[in-house]
């Protein structure tokens, strides 16, 4: 049985996966993000005997309005990165695929970029994803909102040195 491996990669090498996971039966809507091509953006995947089965992007992004400012007083020279696009292809969920992917991306990131002390991870957790996230170490910010096609959405964050 082969390793799964886990590595940075170009935005075109996980648009497909990240659309049939993240839009299922919209396909073959186009998955792109407006900052997929930007420098401070960084696409990652996990693949298992050469496929890619999981898939997530950081960016270089402020954050939103609706996370308090509680959270940003917690470090005075705070990097923001937003996950997007995080997920797993079915038959490989609840295998611990999804957090390693987040551990590798972090380490990766921060390796070059970043310093986990003072790195604030924020995204958009689907309402069924809520708790793996918390289980990674990330926390809960605001009320639900709804994201038209998709469902229930609530803000997550957690400064990076907290994510396990």
């Amino acid at each position: 049985m082969t390793k799964t491996t886990f590595q940075i990669v170009e935005a075109s090498e996980i648009v497909e996966v990240r659309t049939r996971i993240l839009r299922p039966g919209q396909w073959p809507l186009p998955e792109h993000y407006p900052q997929d091509h930007l420098s401070s953006t960084y696409h990652f995947s996990a693949k298992y005997e050469g496929q890619t089965i999981g898939v997530a992007t950081f960016m270089v992004n402020s954050l939103p309005k609706d996370i308090s400012e509680s959270v940003v007083a917690k470090s005075e020279k705070t990097t923001c990165l937003q996950l997007r696009g995080m997920g797993v292809l079915e038959p490989f969920q609840r295998q611990g695929i999804g957090g390693k992917i987040i551990r590798f991306a972090t380490q990766l990131f921060c390796e070059e970029h970043c310093d986990p002390q003072t790195t604030l991870i924020w995204f958009n957790a689907r309402e069924h994803a809520i708790a793996f996230y918390q289980k990674l170490g990330f926390q809960t910010s605001g009320d639900f909102f709804d994201v038209p096609k998709i469902g229930a959405h609530k803000i997550m964050w957690s400064v990076l040195r907290d994510v396990s």
